[in-house]
């Protein structure tokens, strides 16, 4: 057994329990009345004491039931999620923080590694940031920018987009039958109770079967809904028209919605992903009294005093929306959301300069992949085509 299998509390539990099941099974045969006669038992003396003992029978099928549940959960995580595991992300909240870091997924909940360690205000040192499931609803939007990603990321990436766009006949064909098994889960899990019903009718019950079928098929029905279940893909039609389809998702933010073009890749019960639709990243510069210029949030993006005027430059690749100046007489001049495009300046008029701190509210539209939560999210439009620009960051052509 690895270090990582010792480690793992699911494994401990099952290697632990299971040889006491077996010290067990002698006394309780023992202590109970046998189902089928002495004469059909053959083989195994373990599996003949369990198969011909009710209660160790019924003790076994909880077991198995409880293991096959707790494995399924263990393993399980959001498909959409899954795809930004492991990757450098950033993670924005409801309540306007952003958190930078390696995404970890959890069936349960995420974990953002933190590229450096940060010293808390009280003294101690973190290392990562934790959202459990209760606090997922907090998410507003994931994003992976590509800019942020380490050639080995930027690697996989690749390879994953590859197989997205060109998916080969099995891709196809498992994506198929994973839509008719999420269309027909229900049907499925009535069939599979009817089918052991029926074998339970028909099977004689002094055969093992029969005994087996007779005293279990609520147990046997339990662990078969557990599996049909498992799966997570809540089939959607219009979603799913959208596959691979340049869209347009529509965002709520104040006072009304934010359009975010992009590709639509997958979607879960949960969660949407739609590639290269960025997300606006809300900024604070501050120039602070006495000084002649200063960046925004350690970005390309500069405010210079110019007289009675405030420049703003901006050096980033990408657009940036301009909110809100407070002036240093702490007067809130709203600016239309004006947009600078990247490599422009843009003036600013102000009446003084030098009394105080200025400060600039500012929209960054960060562009990457980003996972939107269904909850908040509508796909509203379909485009002409996908994007310009995302078969040539594959390198790949249709």
């Amino acid at each position: 057994m690895t270090t990582s299998e010792r480690s793992n509390p699911l494994n401990r539990f099952q290697s632990s329990l299971l040889p006491a099941i077996v010290l067990l099974l002698p006394g309780i045969s023992a202590a109970s009345t046998p189902v089928i006669p002495p004469a059909a038992s053959s083989g195994n003396p373990i599996m003949n004491a369990i198969i011909s003992n009710a209660l160790a029978l019924t003790i076994l099928f909880v077991i198995l039931s409880a293991v096959i549940g707790a494995v399924i959960r263990y393993r399980r995580k959001d498909r959409v999620l899954k795809d930004f595991d492991k990757y450098a992300v950033i993670v924005v909240l409801a309540d306007g923080r952003r958190v930078w870091g390696k995404l970890q997924v959890y069936p349960n909940g995420l974990e953002i590694h933190y590229e450096k360690e940060v010293e808390d205000p009280s003294g101690h040192v973190e290392r990562s940031f934790v959202l459990h499931q209760g606090e997922m609803a907090a998410i507003r939007a994931i994003l992976r920018p590509k800019e942020m990603l380490t050639p080995a990321m930027a690697r996989r990436r690749r390879r994953d987009l590859t197989r997205y766009v060109r998916p080969t006949p099995a891709r196809r064909f498992a994506r198929f039958l994973l839509i008719q098994f999420s269309i027909l889960r229900d049907a499925l899990v009535q069939t599979f109770t009817l089918v052991i019903g029926h074998a339970r009718n028909i099977a004689a019950p002094s055969s093992r079967v029969g005994s087996v079928l007779q005293a279990q098929d609520r147990h046997i029905n339990e662990i078969g809904k557990t599996v049909i279940t498992s799966v997570n893909l809540a089939y959607d039609p219009i979603l799913e028209s959208f596959f691979g389809q340049g869209c347009v998702a529509e965002v709520p933010e104040a006072g009304g919605w934010r359009e975010l073009p992009g590709v639509m890749k997958e979607y879960s019960p949960d969660w949407v992903e739609v590639l290269r639709a960025g997300w606006p990243l809300a900024l604070e510069g501050r120039l602070p009294s006495g000084e002649e210029s200063a960046s925004v949030e350690e970005r390309q993006i500069f405010l210079r005093r110019k007289g009675h005027h405030v420049v703003v430059e901006n050096r980033e690749e990408k657009n940036i929306e301009l909110l809100s100046l407070v002036n240093p007489g702490g007067e809130e001049l709203g600016l239309g959301e004006a947009v600078v495009l990247p490599g422009r300046d843009f003036l600013l008029d102000m009446v003084d300069t030098s009394g105080g701190d200025i400060v600039l509210k500012l929209l960054l539209i960060q562009p990457g992949d980003t996972i939107l939560p269904r909850s908040s999210t509508i796909i509203r439009h379909r485009l002409k085509q996908a994007p310009l620009g995302l078969m040539e960051n594959l390198g790949i052509r249709r």
